[in-house]
């Protein structure tokens, strides 16, 4: 038998409910596993601030924008992947190597908080062109 290619879908973070609507949408066998993408990716770009802070201003990931994703995907049957991620404004600005360049300090985060759900990520995108999201 053939191997089967691995289809993997990679959506913009509409936020909730959406996102989630969307990925159980996608992982539905309806007849066959064929039916259904074998991972799903969120583009996320909300991690703008090294950390985010609780009413106190003790820092915390519960107030971060990622948390909500944690939530709603903790019980998701399929691979989950953040496909783009990052920021390039405020803290995550930088002059080195080339203005705007990204040094992705959230993967430490993304890894630490979502080690039970999130099986990777995708660096986007290495050339630096006008949109200014290269490495």
């Amino acid at each position: 038998t053939m191997r089967r290619v691995p289809l993997i879908y990679a959506d913009m973070d509409m936020g909730p409910p959406y996102r989630e609507l969307v990925g159980r949408y996608l992982s539905c066998e309806t007849e066959s596993a064929d039916d259904a993408v074998d991972a799903y990716g969120l583009n996320v770009y909300s991690w703008c601030d090294k950390e985010f802070f609780d009413d106190s201003g003790k820092a915390s990931f519960e107030f971060s924008p990622y948390s909500p994703i944690r939530e709603e995907f903790k019980a998701f049957t399929k691979p989950l992947l953040f496909t783009e991620f990052g920021c390039t404004q405020g803290e995550f600005m930088t002059d080195c190597p080339y203005r705007g360049g990204r040094t992705f300090p959230d993967v430490k985060t993304f890894f630490n908080e979502f080690k039970e759900i999130l099986s990777g990520g995708v660096a986007f995108e290495f050339s630096m062109e006008d949109n200014q999201y290269g490495l």
